[in-house]
C-alpha cells in the first residue's frame, strides 16, 4: 500500500544556505551558485545511500543552472481560472471548502531552478485568506498556507464599484498574488532490510518523492489590481537614482581630502576593472602632489564612474529566496459582509507583467520603450552612433561628465526620440559612454 505524507522539506536543487545581505536580510533560506560536486566511481567501491543521493543532487545542481542560462518563470500552460478547468477532478476527489480558483497544467521553473510541473488542474481555496483573523473554529486551510500569509490584508481605500444594480462596497475588496512554489510529498514508505548505526530497524523511509508545486496566496495592499509595484517607469526612476547616488558616493570621497586622504579612502572601495586609479594617485602623490588638484579629480572621479557603471551593465549571478515561486496572477475578490470564508473571485490578471514570464534576470529589458542599458560602457565613436541610430536611438550631442554635472539622465526613451551621451576619458584616452541625458533640455 502506498502511503502519502506531505514533506516541508524542499529538494536541494540549488545550494541553500541561511539568507543575508543578498536576499534583503530576510530569516528563511536562500539558493545560490556554488560549485559542482561529481561523485566519482571505481572499482570495488562500497556504495552507500550517501553515494546514490550524491548522484541525484549533482544531477539536480547541474539542472537547476539552467535558472541563470534561460531565465526563470512560466514557461507555458498555468492559467488561472475561476471555473473548473477541463480534466479536473472535480468534487468526487475532495474538492477544498469555500470559493475556489484554479491553476490549469502547466510547466513552471523558479528562481531556484526548481521544475514546477502540474500535471493536473489544481483547486485553491480562497478562504485562508478571506476568513477573519480572530476565528477560532476556521477549518485548515488546502493547501496549507503559512500562518504568516493568512492574515486578511484589505486594500487601502479602494473605490466602490458599481455596474447597475450590482454594488461591491470599497471595504469588501480584496486584492491577493497567487504564487506557485516548489514542494515535495514522500511516498511508498519502506522499512530498511538491513541497517547499522545510522537509523531505527522500526522506522519507515520513504523510497520515492513526489514533486508536487504548492500554491501560495499572498494579500497585497494595493489600491487598485493594476498598480503594479514593478512596473518599467519604476524601473527607469529606480536606475536613475541609483546612477545619481553613486556620483555622490564618489563626489564624497574628495570631500575635506588632501591627496594622502584620498589615498586612504580609495583603499577601501572596490574596484571591478579600472585598476589604475590606485596607481595614477599614488604616482601623483610620490611625485610631491599633496592637494587633490582639479585635474586629479576629474580623472579619478571619470575613471569610478566608468568602473561602476561597466559593474552595473554586467548580468550577475543573483541568490533568491527558496520559497520565493512564481507569481500566476493577480486575484480581485469580493468578500461579501456576513460570509465568513468566502470570497468571490471578480477579475483574475493572469498577464504579463503580473505574471512572470520564463526570463533572465540580467537585467529583464524594457518591452515599451528603446533600452540604452546595453550601451553603456561602450566607446563613443562613430560606429557605436551608427549601430545606436539604426536601432532608432537618435543621438544629439555629446558631453564630457568630467567638465559638468550630469542634468536629466535616462535609460529608456521613446522610440526616434533624441538623446545626448555623456561620455568619460578612460585611462587609454578612449572616451566611453557612462550615460544619457534628454536632449529635450539642451
Amino acid at each position: 500500500m502506498t502511503t502519502v505524507r506531505m514533506s516541508t522539506t524542499r529538494a536541494a536543487s540549488a545550494a541553500k544556505h541561511d539568507c543575508g545581505c543578498g536576499c534583503g536580510g530576510m530569516s528563511g533560506s536562500c539558493c545560490d551558485l556554488e560549485c559542482l560536486v561529481r561523485p566519482n566511481f571505481y572499482c570495488g567501491q562500497l556504495l552507500t545511500d550517501a553515494d546514490l543521493s550524491a548522484v541525484v543532487q549533482w544531477t539536480r545542481d547541474r539542472l537547476s543552472l539552467s535558472r541563470y542560462r534561460d531565465g526563470w518563470g512560466v514557461v507555458c500552460g498555468l492559467e488561472v481560472t475561476c471555473t473548473e478547468p477541463e480534466g479536473a477532478c472535480g468534487c468526487g476527489c475532495g474538492s477544498p471548502k469555500g470559493c475556489t480558483v484554479w491553476i490549469d497544467k502547466g510547466y513552471a521553473v523558479d528562481c531556484c531552478g526548481n521544475d514546477l510541473v502540474v500535471c493536473e488542474p489544481i483547486p485553491v481555496d480562497l478562504g485562508c485568506v478571506c476568513r477573519p483573523d480572530d476565528d477560532p473554529c476556521a477549518d485548515p486551510c488546502w493547501p496549507p498556507v503559512p500562518k504568516d500569509q493568512q492574515k486578511m490584508v484589505r486594500t487601502a481605500g479602494p473605490p466602490d464599484i458599481k455596474h447597475g444594480d450590482l454594488t461591491i462596497p470599497g471595504d469588501e475588496q480584496m486584492i491577493v498574488d497567487l504564487y506557485l512554489k516548489y514542494g515535495e510529498q514522500r511516498a511508498s514508505g519502506q522499512r530498511a532490510l538491513f541497517r547499522g548505526s545510522c537509523a531505527d530497524m522500526d522506522s519507515c523511509e520513504p523510497s520515492r518523492l513526489l514533486e508536487r508545486p504548492v500554491p501560495k496566496l499572498v494579500a497585497r495592499q494595493l489600491a487598485s489590481p493594476y498598480e503594479d509595484d514593478q512596473s518599467e517607469e519604476e524601473q527607469v526612476k529606480r536606475l536613475i537614482q541609483l546612477y545619481l547616488d553613486q556620483i555622490k558616493r564618489i563626489d564624497a570621497l574628495f570631500e575635506n581630502a588632501d591627496l594622502s586622504t584620498l589615498i586612504r579612502r580609495l583603499a577601501k572601495w572596490r574596484l571591478h576593472s579600472v585598476c589604475l586609479v590606485m596607481e595614477y594617485v599614488r604616482a601623483e602623490y610620490a611625485a610631491g602632489q599633496k592637494d587633490v588638484a582639479s585635474v586629479i579629480r576629474a580623472k579619478v572621479r571619470s575613471w569610478l564612474l566608468l568602473d561602476w557603471i561597466t559593474h552595473e551593465a554586467l548580468c550577475q549571478c543573483p541568490p533568491c529566496r527558496t520559497d520565493e515561486g512564481v507569481r500566476l496572477a493577480r486575484l480581485w475578490l469580493w468578500r461579501k459582509a456576513g460570509r465568513v470564508e468566502c470570497c468571490r473571485p471578480l477579475a483574475i490578471f493572469g498577464t504579463p507583467p503580473i505574471r512572470r514570464e520564463l526570463q533572465r534576470d540580467c537585467p529583464p529589458a524594457f518591452t515599451s520603450k528603446v533600452d540604452l542599458r546595453r550601451w553603456l560602457g561602450a566607446r563613443a565613436n562613430s560606429d557605436t552612433i551608427d549601430k545606436m541610430e539604426r536601432e532608432g536611438i537618435r543621438i544629439q550631442d555629446a558631453a564630457d561628465l568630467s567638465k559638468r554635472e550630469p542634468r536629466d539622465p535616462v535609460f529608456a526613451i521613446a522610440p526616434s526620440r533624441s538623446v545626448s551621451l555623456v561620455t568619460v576619458t578612460d585611462g587609454l584616452s578612449v572616451d566611453r559612454i557612462v550615460g544619457f541625458e534628454n536632449a529635450s533640455n539642451k
